[in-house]
């Protein structure tokens, strides 16, 4: 269970399609180890806004086989990589808000809004709520809806739908019942996604899905880093830790602050400092 939902028309999804199909394999028509010969041969940065739509959408399931989807999934930056479509879409529906830009890219919010000040673009503000949505609120809330899905269909964020919701003194009594693929999608990606992401890709709360993650035993363990396999940044402690701070030498090492404190500790109390 990769998506739960489908975010994309199927119309743009065809566009998206044949866009990838254009830059990859050109005109005509294309076997499927023709096709992922041709991805393995392309320039990811060419492609790479439709293909992280393709990968995110379930939708697009109806237009590629699994086969090409999971090669474009495999060229993918470990992050979301801003390429120039990528502005041009932020740029183009803006006026919508941050909140619908962030769900139709499959992105934050916060990712949003610093795009937005790299680019140098002012996001609109939204409006004060209308009774017609406060009543829209109250109806979801009722039916056991989440506050990211409320969030997603009146194009505000998260915590704004919480903030109004305590509020209106609105409160959700339906009991919510977990389902096996649930389950299975929360064992799968509990360690590489934060649980917000979680959340949101599930149509619950954040807390919900902690809660369920404990109760089905997973917890988080944090990476213990090994600075026996890495000298070098031993050595780099030891040379700068009279001219840097803890917090230069972590950023430094792409470590945490914690992680280099406690090593400089470790180092002084054997003598090594």
């Amino acid at each position: 269970m990769k998506k739960l939902e489908r975010r994309w028309s199927y119309t743009d999804l065809e566009k998206i399609c044949e866009l990838i199909r254009e830059k990859t394999v050109g005109e005509g028509a294309a076997t499927v180890p023709a096709t992922i010969q041709a991805i393995r041969a392309v320039d990811i940065k060419e492609i790479y806004f439709y293909s992280w739509i393709a990968t995110q959408d379930h939708g697009m399931s109806k237009f590629l086989f699994p086969e090409i989807i999971s090669e474009l999934e495999g060229k993918l930056f470990d992050s979301f990589h801003f390429d120039e479509t990528a502005d041009g879409f932020i740029r183009k529906f803006l006026d919508k808000g941050a909140q619908w830009l962030a769900y139709q890219m499959f992105l934050t919010d916060r990712s949003i809004y610093h795009r937005c000040r790299v680019l140098g673009l002012s996001v609109p503000r939204l409006e004060l709520y209308s009774a017609t949505e406060e009543k829209r609120i109250g109806d979801l809330v009722a039916e056991g809806k989440s506050a990211s899905y409320i969030g997603r269909v009146l194009g505000r964020s998260e915590k704004a739908i919480k903030c109004k919701k305590i509020r209106l003194g609105v409160k959700s009594d339906k009991f919510y019942s977990w389902k096996p693929e649930q389950d299975d999608y929360i064992r799968e990606h509990y360690k590489k996604m934060k649980y917000s992401a979680i959340a949101e890709c599930l149509d619950v709360e954040t807390w919900q899905v902690e809660k369920r993650a404990w109760t089905l035993g997973l917890r988080k363990k944090p990476k213990q880093y090994d600075w026996k396999k890495h000298p070098e940044a031993v050595e780099y402690i030891r040379e700068n830790i009279a001219y840097q701070s803890n917090r230069e030498m972590a950023e430094h090492l792409g470590l945490r602050k914690m992680q280099v404190e406690k090593k400089v500790i470790r180092m002084r109390k054997n003598g090594e400092l």
